[in-house]
């Protein structure tokens, strides 16, 4: 399954429908942790970083090279996937 990560305005989701589980989002941990949180749809959920948090944006580009990244703001459609992630990286 191809990854996707949904960037909200501060943080990068990384949603279960999308193939994130907690086991693999805590293998990106640099240091901190990532929290769930559930949708009005409860059936599904998704993993943020909490606060102060951050994760290997390096080594997720290179185990996942066709991540895709989605955005719903258009200042974000010409930046690198690495600077998008970076931006939400605590």
């Amino acid at each position: 399954m191809r990854k996707k990560i949904m960037l909200s305005g501060l943080a990068a989701r990384f949603y279960v429908h999308h193939g994130w589980t907690k086991e693999l989002v805590d293998d990106y941990l640099l240091n901190g942790s990532f929290v769930e949180f559930h949708t009005d749809n409860h059936n599904d959920h998704y993993f943020i970083l909490s606060v102060g948090s951050r994760y290997d944006i390096p080594r997720l580009l290179k185990d996942f090279p066709d991540l895709e990244i989605g955005s719903f703001f258009k200042e974000d459609l010409n930046e690198s996937k690495e600077d998008l992630l970076k931006s939400r990286n605590w």
